[in-house]
């Protein structure tokens, strides 16, 4: 009988059959065309013209309280609540398992070949171990850790770490948001180091005002050849290197760093991704253990797409 995994985006619903090589027959769909998660699978099934499920995983930005998932697709509609026990009983599956995304996606780093990432700085060195991070920008930050020895994935609450400035940019940064956007929280490094981030970064330098654009439209700001632009993705490619150091320092993982999400995408897209404002945040000025340590993480862009479908289908295998 067949696995299904399904994987829960701000916007989509994506969702794949386990195959023995890696996720098979993946479609999207927009999650406003379904009135529930029921809705959804039944859709795929009937194009599939699938026999009935013995199991499913699903990845969310949620996380599972109660025996419940509320899963908040964005602050214009309504959640989408999914009860697993529900779900199960309606679909006949025998196991349902719920993980985070960056959790499911994590999963997908130790399967991941040659051609689906892109090396972006080689390790110097050999680093002390080979746990891996997995940092993914888009609408927020979130990260995972892969720990090779157990082959097991330590989950976060993603980019809600403190705000850190050591720069007068990037303190400019920090008060304007301070100033024009208030939170009703601490500044968390999410607050710059995301979609909604870059634009704030941007607003800062060059003094306007960019929340009603279409992400397309923001997209080509950022390609205009003036100071402004240049300065908000170094910037914000700072507070990137910044936050990826203090996530491999704290956790003591120094086997590789992947970025993935929405945000690295576009920057890479058009050639926007600023390395040595990367380079020089990852890599602090600090003592020589700490200095040589950090310096020998090889850094990689992931160019697979699908990275939770991708986690799911080897985690489905365990």
């Amino acid at each position: 009988m067949p696995v299904l995994l399904a994987d829960i985006g701000g916007t989509h619903i994506r969702f794949a059959l386990r195959g023995a090589e890696g996720p098979q027959n993946i479609k999207k769909y927009r999650l406003d065309n379904f009135p529930d998660l029921k809705a959804a699978v039944q859709h795929y099934m009937t194009e599939e013209a699938m026999p009935p499920l013995s199991s499913m995983a699903i990845a969310g930005t949620s996380w599972l309280e109660n025996g419940k998932i509320r899963y908040r697709r964005d602050r214009t509609k309504a959640p989408l609540d999914i009860d697993p026990e529900g779900l199960a009983s309606h679909l006949g599956l025998q196991d349902l398992s719920f993980l985070n995304d960056l959790e499911a996606a994590c999963y997908g780093l130790s399967c991941l070949a040659p051609g689906q990432t892109e090396i972006l700085r080689q390790g110097e060195g050999s680093p002390p171990n080979r746990d891996l991070c997995l940092l993914s920008v888009g609408t927020g930050a979130g990260h995972s850790f892969y720990l090779n020895d157990t082959q097991t994935v330590r989950k976060s609450f993603g980019g809600f770490v403190p705000l850190n400035v050591q720069t007068d940019d990037q303190r400019q940064v920090r008060d304007y948001i301070l100033k024009t956007h208030p939170q009703d929280r601490d500044l968390a490094m999410e607050d710059v180091v995301s979609a909604r981030g870059l634009r704030w970064i941007y607003e800062a330098f060059s003094g306007l005002s960019v929340a009603g654009l279409e992400d397309a439209a923001f997209s080509l700001l950022l390609q205009k050849p003036n100071e402004a632009a240049r300065q908000s993705v170094r910037v914000f490619c700072e507070f990137l290197g910044l936050h990826a150091q203090i996530l491999l320092g704290v956790s003591f993982v120094y086997g590789g760093l992947y970025l993935t999400g929405g945000v690295i995408d576009n920057l890479m897209a058009h050639d926007l991704f600023n390395r040595g404002a990367f380079e020089d945040f990852l890599i602090a000025d600090t003592v020589m253990v700490v200095k040589k340590t950090q310096a020998s993480v090889p850094v990689f862009y992931c160019l697979e797409q699908n990275m939770p479908l991708v986690g799911l289908n080897r985690f489905s295998q365990a």
